[in-house]
């Protein structure tokens, strides 16, 4: 998938004029910075003499570059790196070059020239503009220990080269799964987990995973997130991982865009073994710590479709936990005994920040959002649901006589999970 999000920051904005008897380049910027992934537009406008010895002037070639081959500028279109995302638009002696699906590849000085009809009438733009592409990194700060627990309070921050918006929105990903959609996170980190982040709408360029607790945990990091292949060619799909446990039990290649195909929705299935890909796929292991998923005679089905409403059913469970302090490992049996898709939760009396129940009572392949109550003991809610539900919190308006959270799963089911004290003359909250 190819993503048209222009994320640009001009880093020196700068007009810079190269001129020489009427000859002459003007970059808009000197330095731009971009993420991963944007599109970026470098622009400029030149100017020549309209006439030299009786001879009118006209333009018979304009390009951008990078690379010399010899004394020969050699234009971009020419160049097998810039194929399918490299756009040109003159008008008006105006000459614009956009890059889409930026790769940090692309970080390097781009200059304009323009050959015209007259003896020598060539002239290029130098210096010209230099490009940085750059994604994103985690940043944990505000690091303090668990005192009983093997674990660790701490705040992650989504860092990048560019200048961002103060109010940029951030995805957070715990083991590759979707949690939060803040400006930064915060929790209890425990050795086995990874995390990372991205820009929102700009998901599939996440940062490399960051270990929550310690530097070894369990996570992947894929070579490409995004690749562009014909109907009926073969491609191969690269990771590396490693694991928090020095023994691994099974891995395999699994596509999430068949969950509602697999017999238990938050068990992954083995792609070798779905009948689309029957005698398609080869899964190559070269060294201890890689693997490559090739696929070949490729179909357009193949490529991720729309996420459509589930067809099979939701099952819901609601209970008042009255805190669940000591009972997170019935809550984690309750869920995968009754193969629950959501519990919700009230009275969970979870103080701010402290998220320890929650994670224990979370099975594997399920997470959870929360909403403790702030400014008094008692009350809060929240919600363990499957993953593949994709959950979305909602903002409404405040409310004083109860507590309320609500959350959109997949694109097709709201949901409101409420709770109103038992109480004749309820203080507000």
């Amino acid at each position: 998938m190819l993503l048209s999000l222009t994320v640009v920051s001009d880093v020196l904005c700068v007009t810079v004029i190269q001129a020489q008897n009427g000859w002459g380049v003007t970059y808009t910027s000197t330095q731009i910075c971009a993420l991963k992934g944007s599109t970026v537009e470098i622009s400029c406008t030149y100017t020549y003499p309209s006439r030299i010895n009786d001879r009118d002037t006209t333009v018979q070639e304009s390009f951008w570059f990078t690379q010399m081959n010899g004394d020969v500028p050699v234009d971009l279109r020419t160049d097998s790196e810039y194929a399918g995302r490299l756009q040109y638009s003159c008008s008006d002696n105006i000459c614009t070059l956009r890059i889409t699906d930026l790769r940090e590849s692309d970080s390097v000085e781009y200059k304009f020239g323009f050959i015209t009809n007259q003896p020598g009438g060539r002239f290029t733009g130098s210096p010209g503009v230099t490009l940085s592409v750059t994604g994103f990194q985690v940043q944990m700060s505000s690091s303090q220990s668990c005192k009983i627990y093997t674990c660790t309070w701490s705040q992650l921050k989504c860092l990048s080269s560019c200048r961002l918006p103060d109010q940029t929105s951030y995805i957070w990903y715990k083991n590759g799964q979707k949690i939060k959609e803040e400006s930064s996170y915060s929790d209890y980190f425990y050795p086995p987990d990874s995390y990372s982040c991205a820009l929102k709408g700009h998901e599939d360029f996440p940062s490399p995973s960051v270990c929550g607790h310690g530097q070894t945990c369990s996570r992947v990091t894929y070579t490409d997130r995004s690749i562009c292949a014909f109907k009926g060619s073969s491609v191969n799909i690269s990771c590396t991982y490693n694991s928090y446990s020095t023994y691994i039990t099974s891995k395999f290649w699994f596509s999430p865009e068949h969950s509602l195909q697999w017999q238990n929705p938050s068990q992954p299935e083995d792609l070798s073994e779905d009948s689309q890909y029957a005698g398609r796929v080869q899964v190559l292991e070269t060294e201890r710590g890689r693997s490559t998923l090739r696929i070949t005679d490729l179909r357009v089905s193949d490529s991720p479709a729309p996420i459509s409403p589930p067809s099979h059913h939701a099952n819901f469970a609601l209970l008042n936990t009255r805190s669940i302090n000591n009972k997170a490992p019935a809550l984690h049996d309750l869920i995968l005994d009754n193969t629950l898709d959501f519990l919700l939760l009230t009275e969970s009396c979870q103080q701010p920040n402290d998220f320890f129940s929650l994670n224990q009572a979370s099975p594997t392949g399920y997470n959870y959002i929360c909403k403790p109550r702030p400014s008094r003991r008692g009350g809060g809610l929240a919600v363990i649901y499957n993953q593949n539900f994709q959950i979305t919190e909602l903002t409404l308006p405040s409310v004083s006589s109860f507590e309320y959270l609500p959350f959109k799963a997949l694109s097709s089911m709201t949901v409101i999970l409420i709770y109103r004290p038992p109480t004749k003359h309820f203080l507000p909250l």
